[in-house]
């Protein structure tokens, strides 16, 4: 759900409150830092060697992390829609961006929206989940750490439709 590391994002990660952005294709290697991310994570690895579908995912089955997640409909590969944006990854975000569609237009006044597309198009051409680690600066001025992940979910076609992710602060 986070922006990616890159020269171009530098200076909306600043804005935006994200600083320090590492995200990288989520493996069996990977070293988690959160463990609801690694849960997620876990969860869309059981599908090996296929990807979950939409109808594999049930909220009701993650309910303890909800406040956490993120839900992006794909309505192209140039735009998204958050279908929601629970209220822990809100507060660390600083804004509650439910309903919002994410596209060069949408995201031309927000850097945060700007940043986040390259990040759910590596997603959605990989059909891999990507975690995501760094700092944010939370209302007090604080800088605190983060990880997320964010995973794939296709439809009957195989096609991305939604990405399902976490955002957690750790300190």
């Amino acid at each position: 759900m986070t922006v990616s590391s890159n020269e171009n994002n530098e200076k909306h990660q600043e804005e935006n409150g994200f600083v320090e952005i590492l995200n990288q294709k989520a493996t069996k290697e990977t070293i988690f830092q959160s463990q609801k991310a690694e849960r997620l994570y876990n969860w869309w690895c059981s599908f090996h060697p296929n990807c979950p579908t939409i109808d594999n995912f049930d909220i009701l089955h993650h309910i303890h992390d909800a406040g956490e997640f993120f839900l992006y409909k794909v309505i192209s590969r140039d735009e998204y829609e958050i279908r929601l944006n629970g209220e822990v990854a809100s507060d660390i975000i600083r804004k509650q961006y439910s309903g919002v569609t994410v596209s060069a237009e949408t995201a031309k006044d927000d850097p945060h929206l700007l940043s986040l597309i390259p990040y759910l198009q590596q997603i959605y051409d990989d059909k891999e989940p990507y975690v995501c680690t760094g700092k944010f600066r939370d209302r007090l001025d604080r800088l605190r750490h983060f990880q997320s992940i964010d995973c794939p979910l296709l439809d009957e076609n195989s096609k991305v439709v939604q990405i399902i992710g976490i955002l957690e602060a750790l300190d």
